[in-house]
């Protein structure tokens, strides 16, 4: 409680008490760790940390990860999540003293916390905490050290188990895990492509590989963004109703457009393989235009990378020479002028518009002179047969 109070906290921190707290850490006592790391929970969420030096505090934290208590855990796991926020050099840190394996080690032996006492609702804790945390460790916005980003996915990468896990969050977890989980996939293999290789061969618990769980994903997520857009437009404003749906509505727009924007990463860049996969899922498994989907209400993001989607798929060598984009707009029926119904504000969403029209027309000319030759043929293998 008293953690808690802002102004008290404020003074708390600024005396050095975050820091004094953890170096209680080493206790063998269960319950006042529990009460420490609760405490500790409270005061880094605090403006004031960021000015404080926590390198030994944060030390001290993450050797606690490793607890077999559920409570030890989470509560540690929360305060690495948080304390990273208001100060960008706690990251630095963090990557520096191994975070991320212990946050991957954390997902890896999760199962074990199922066989105690754990809530649900704290093992699912959990798994938020060290996700955000290799989110958080990766991410590279202003004022971020991107140096330590990019050794945080180095490190990531060469993880033997972080594929593994990394794939499975975001094939059965929750929207949450799943939006971090795509995140932190994306972020790792944009900075060391080498990381997409082990997602070749790798399946997920329901057998799929990463691209095809990235497909199903994302079509099941703009279901429900849809769905949480219109219980946004319902719900009184700051009811705790509009919070809920417009967190709900965010966490879908993001895994929306992370996983086209991976697939359009992996059909780009990635092993042929990847393109072979979503070819066969999209023309022949399940047959699946993306055209159809394309919505006026999409919000600027998801437009943008739906749209960079379909030149992905449809700007590969074997896509080019089959005429994929054509195809896609004639069994749509699409028109060109239909597709300028889609333009914004926003010129890379424009230029993106104009990028497929482009495409389009020329894979229509390219199959009309095709046609005709292939007439021109027939008929001149007509006039050679015998009267």
């Amino acid at each position: 409680m008293f953690c808690s109070n802002e102004i008290v906290g404020e003074d708390f921190v600024k005396l050095g008490g975050a820091q004094h707290l953890c170096s209680l850490l080493s206790h063998g006592s269960t319950r006042l760790l529990h009460e420490l790391l609760a405490c500790m929970q409270k005061l880094s969420l605090i403006k004031a940390i960021e000015q404080q030096d926590m390198e030994d505090s944060i030390r001290w934290v993450i050797q606690l990860v490793g607890s077999d208590d559920a409570t030890i855990v989470e509560r540690s796991t929360g305060v690495l999540r948080n304390i990273g926020q208001p100060n960008k050099q706690n990251k630095v840190v963090m990557v520096r003293n191994g975070v991320t394996a212990h946050a991957i080690a954390v997902l890896r032996t999760s199962m074990r916390f199922q066989q105690t006492n754990a809530a649900k609702h704290q093992i699912l804790s959990i798994y938020e905490n060290c996700l955000s945390i290799l989110n958080n460790v990766t991410k590279m916005a202003k004022d971020d050290n991107v140096d330590s980003a990019i050794q945080a996915c180095r490190m990531i990468s060469e993880n033997p188990d972080a594929a593994c896990v990394l794939l499975y969050f975001f094939g059965v977890g929750a929207p949450k895990c799943r939006k971090l989980a795509v995140n932190v996939m994306k972020r790792v293999i944009e900075n060391v492509p080498a990381f997409a290789e082990p997602f070749v061969d790798l399946t997920g618990t329901t057998g799929e590989t990463l691209p095809i769980l990235l497909l199903q994903r994302a079509y099941e997520s703009l279901g429900e963004w849809r769905t949480a857009v219109v219980e946004v437009m319902r719900a009184a404003p700051n009811s705790a109703e509009f919070r809920v749906a417009n967190e709900k509505r965010q966490d879908h727009e993001d895994i929306v457009w992370k996983s086209v924007s991976l697939v359009s990463n992996l059909c780009r860049n990635g092993n042929p393989r990847f393109f072979e996969r979503v070819k066969v899922e999209m023309l022949y498994t399940r047959p699946t235009n993306p055209f159809t989907s394309l919505l006026p209400e999409m919000s600027d993001v998801i437009l943008y990378e739906w749209l960079d989607f379909i030149l992905a798929i449809c700007g590969t060598e074997w896509s080019l020479q089959n005429c994929l984009m054509y195809h896609f707009l004639k069994q749509a029926k699409i028109t060109h002028e239909y597709l300028l119904h889609y333009r914004r504000p926003n010129p890379q969403i424009c230029d993106k518009i104009n990028n497929i029209i482009e495409t389009g027309m020329r894979q229509q000319q390219q199959h009309n002179q095709l046609e005709q030759m292939a007439m021109m043929h027939a008929q001149q293998q007509q006039q050679q047969l015998p009267m």
